[in-house]
């Protein structure tokens, strides 16, 4: 579970992704300042995202449709980086996630523009005078990753499979790349227990990012996002789901 190799490439990732973020960040910045921002934070925390839209909506400063569809954009962020993830974990478990998260990103990003059609565009942006990538959040990041792993891990070898689907379930109420990490270097997809726990911990994590959409940006903004966020994840669950079984 704490593989030093498997440690440095989750590290490498995230700071290529910091560097991708960044450099698109720059080259659009001219272009709609609410999508580019949404995705830019959806891949350092697509819930904290949410929560800040929401807030935005709350206060009176922001439309709840089209703050909707920037949140579920940053869920877009979230779906590519958990495929990042596994991709340097486990790639058995990739070749099944892949198109299934591919699908549910094409309901996220019809769904998000279709909210976003009248938002309207920002001419200019200020940016702030950033670094690429910071090693010091990537390092934080990955470690918190392993931390987490290394407690789904704990909690199954205490408890057995009933101690694998709970720590998911909890994990992924906060983190879900480090509780699907943390499952698919477990075993392979042929295993139900882990696939069961891959299933509840993602619709654990939509149910969670919904009900933050509720507290912090009222009913009107909850109404635009929980729905899609709830029917992406279904989908991708559902199409998961067939692909172990047939």
């Amino acid at each position: 579970m704490l593989n030093p190799h498997i440690i440095l490439k989750l590290l490498t990732l995230i700071l290529l992704v910091q560097a991708l973020a960044h450099i698109a960040k720059r080259l659009l910045s001219t272009k709609k300042a609410l999508i580019l921002s949404a995705i830019a934070s959806g891949f350092v925390s697509s819930t904290a995202t949410i929560a800040n839209l929401g807030m935005e909506v709350r206060a009176g400063r922001a439309d709840a449709h089209s703050n909707a569809g920037a949140a579920l954009l940053s869920c877009i962020s979230t779906l590519i980086l958990l495929l990042i993830i596994v991709a340097g974990v486990s790639f058995s478990w990739l070749k099944i996630l892949i198109f299934p998260s591919l699908i549910a990103i094409f309901i996220l990003m019809l769904c998000a523009l279709w909210l976003l059609r009248k938002a309207e565009p920002v001419e200019s942006i200020e940016l702030d005078d950033s670094r690429m990538f910071s090693l010091k959040e990537a390092a934080i990041i990955a470690g918190a990753l392993t931390l987490i792993q290394a407690g789904v891990y704990g909690l199954n070898l205490l408890l057995g499979d009933a101690g694998l689907i709970a720590g998911t379930l909890f994990a992924s109420l906060f983190e879900i790349h480090a509780a699907v990490a943390a499952v698919v270097i477990q075993g392979e997809p042929a295993n139900h227990i882990l696939l069961y726990a891959i299933i509840l911990g993602l619709a654990a994590h939509a149910l969670a990012k919904s009900v933050n959409a509720a507290i912090t940006g009222g009913w009107k903004f909850a109404r635009a996002f929980a729905p899609i966020q709830i029917l992406h994840m279904l989908v991708l669950v559902a199409i998961l789901w067939w692909m172990v079984q047939r």
